[in-house]
C-alpha cells in the first residue's frame, strides 16, 4: 500500500512539474521595419547609453500610437526582469518583435502596422509571460495601488515619411 502510494505521488510529481515546464507563452510574431532609420535611432539610444546597462539582459521596447496624422513612438530600454511585472493590468498587446544588434525589441500599439510588417515566423520568450491581473480587494480590503512603471522615454513623431525627434524623459511606456 505505502509503495503504491509512493508511485501514485511520484507519478502526479512528475505531471505536475511537466505541465508547469510545458505552458507556453502566446508566440510573438517576427516583423520586419518598412523604415531603416527605426535602426538608426536605436543605435543613438543604444549609443548614449552603452555603458549604463547589462544590455544582454535588456529589451528595447517601442510603443506606436496614431493621433491624427501623425504616428508618435515611445522607445525605451528595460530589463527583462522589470518589464514583466509593468504588463499586469496592461491594455497594449504586443504586436511583434525583431532584433537590434542581437537584443530583443518587442512593439506594441495600434500604429505599429504602418512602420512594420508582420512575417510567418514567431518565438516565444521566457521573460515574456504576463503576470496575472492584481487581485481585486475585497470590501475589508484597501484595493492595492497600481505600479508605476516610468523608464527613461525617447519620444519621436513620423510624419511624412521621416522620424523626428520630441524629447526625452520619464513616461509610462505603455497603455
Amino acid at each position: 500500500m505505502k509503495n503504491k502510494f509512493l508511485i501514485m505521488f511520484y507519478v502526479y510529481s512528475i505531471s505536475l512539474c511537466y505541465s508547469c515546464v510545458s505552458a507556453k507563452n502566446n508566440p510573438v510574431k517576427l516583423i520586419e521595419s518598412k523604415y531603416p532609420q527605426i535602426f538608426e535611432i536605436l543605435d543613438k539610444i543604444y549609443r548614449s547609453n552603452e555603458k549604463q546597462y547589462d544590455w544582454d539582459k535588456t529589451v528595447f521596447v517601442l510603443n506606436i500610437n496614431k493621433v491624427n496624422d501623425d504616428i508618435n513612438l515611445r522607445i525605451t530600454v528595460v530589463y527583462k526582469q522589470d518589464f514583466r511585472g509593468s504588463l499586469r493590468d496592461r491594455k497594449d498587446k504586443v504586436y511583434g518583435y525583431f532584433e537590434f544588434n542581437k537584443y530583443p525589441v518587442l512593439v506594441f500599439g495600434d500604429g505599429a502596422s504602418d512602420l512594420f510588417s508582420k512575417t510567418d515566423k514567431a518565438m516565444e520568450f521566457d521573460w515574456f509571460r504576463q503576470l496575472p491581473p492584481q487581485k481585486k480587494a475585497s470590501d475589508n480590503e484597501i484595493q492595492e495601488p497600481p505600479g508605476i512603471f516610468e523608464p527613461e522615454v525617447w519620444l519621436y513623431k513620423f510624419k511624412n515619411g521621416k522620424f523626428e525627434f520630441s524629447k526625452k524623459g520619464y513616461y509610462d511606456i505603455l497603455d
